[in-house]
C-alpha cells in the first residue's frame, strides 16, 4: 500500500536551482556534504552528516546532529530537533529549504475545498508526547525484537509510535483526557525499562522525556472516510527542548510543568532543581 504524502520539501540551492522533495509516512532523508546522505550538499562549510528531515502523519522535524555550523530555522539556529510547519524557511549553509505541508501543496481547487473540510472536521485533543532513546550491548535480544517490544509495550498503553529520528523515538497519546494520556505514557515508559532491564541489566541505558498539552486532530479528504493528521506543534516542540537537558540534569525521566500538574494526584512527582529550558521547569518521578 502506498505510503501516505506528508509533505513538500522545496529546495533552492545556493546557484538559484531548486529542486522539489516528497516526503512520505516515515521518510527520514538525511542532508549533508558526504555522498551517502539522501540528498548531497556539496558546501565545505556543511557537516558530512549535517542535518535529517523526518516525516509523519504529526508533520515534519527537522534535526540538527550537532553540526559544526548549525542549520537555522526562520533564522534561528536549532539544537537537537524541532517540528516544522508550513512556510518555515531551513537553511544549512546557503542551501534554503521552504516546507508545505500535504493540505497546503495541493491545486488550488483541491486545496480550498480541502482546507474548509478540515477546518470543519478540526478537534482540540489532549496530547502528551515520549521522546526516548535506547543504547544496549546486549548480544541476548537483536534490534528487530527490540523494537517489537517498544511497539507492543506502547500499544499495550494505548499509545503509537509516531516516528523514528535516528535512535530516538517519538511516541504519542492523543484523546480528551489530557491526566489518561499523561499517565499512560509515563507507565509505557517504566514498563519499556523494566522489560528491558530484566534482559539487559547493567547494559541498558533508557532517557526520555514527556511533554503534554494540546493539538489539532483533523480528518484528511474531503469527507471523514480519509486518514487522520495531528498537527501537535507546542508539545512536540517542548518534547524536543526538554531532551537537551537530560545530560545536564543526571535524569533518565524528565516531564513538563504541564505533565506535572496532571499526574501529581497519582504519583509523586518533585522538580529538577539548577535545570531549565528557557520556558520550562523540569520535573521528574520522585520514586523512580
Amino acid at each position: 500500500m502506498a505510503r501516505e504524502k506528508v509533505a513538500v520539501a522545496l529546495v533552492t540551492q545556493s546557484n538559484g536551482m531548486q529542486e522539489r522533495i516528497i516526503l512520505c509516512d516515515q521518510d527520514e532523508i538525511r542532508l549533508g556534504r558526504d555522498k551517502g546522505n539522501e540528498f548531497v550538499i556539496s558546501e565545505p562549510g556543511v557537516s558530512r552528516v549535517h542535518a535529517s528531515l523526518s516525516a509523519s502523519r504529526s508533520g515534519v522535524v527537522i534535526t540538527d546532529f550537532e553540526s559544526l555550523n548549525g542549520t537555522f530555522v526562520n533564522g534561528v539556529r536549532i539544537h537537537g530537533m524541532r517540528d516544522v510547519s508550513s512556510s518555515e524557511e531551513i537553511q544549512i549553509g546557503k542551501v534554503r529549504i521552504v516546507i508545505e505541508l500535504a493540505s497546503d501543496y495541493e491545486p488550488e481547487e483541491i486545496r480550498s475545498t480541502r482546507a474548509r473540510a478540515m477546518t470543519a472536521q478540526m478537534r482540540p485533543i489532549a496530547v502528551s508526547v515520549l521522546v526516548f532513546e535506547i543504547s544496549v550491548n546486549d548480544k541476548h535480544e537483536g534490534d528487530s525484537e527490540r523494537e517489537t517490544t517498544l511497539k507492543d509495550t506502547i500499544e499495550e498503553f494505548d499509545g503509537i509510535i509516531d516516528r523514528q529520528i535516528g535512535e530516538k523515538t517519538v511516541a504519542l497519546w492523543m484523546g480528551g483526557d489530557g491526566k489518561n494520556q499523561s499517565l499512560r505514557a509515563i507507565r509505557a515508559f517504566q514498563r519499556i525499562y523494566e522489560k528491558l532491564e530484566v534482559k539487559s541489566g547493567r547494559d541498558l541505558v533508557l532517557r526520555g522525556v514527556i511533554s503534554s498539552g494540546t493539538g489539532l486532530q483533523a480528518t484528511t479528504g474531503a469527507n471523514a472516510s480519509g486518514g487522520e493528521m495531528n498537527l501537535i506543534g507546542d508539545p512536540l516542540n517542548i518534547a524536543f527542548a526538554l531532551f537537551g537537558c537530560l545530560d545536564m540534569a543526571g535524569e533518565t525521566l524528565l516531564f513538563d510543568g504541564r505533565t506535572a500538574e496532571q499526574i501529581q494526584d497519582s504519583v509523586s512527582v518533585c522538580s529538577v532543581e539548577g535545570v531549565s529550558t528557557d520556558t520550562e521547569q523540569l520535573f521528574r518521578l520522585a520514586d523512580f
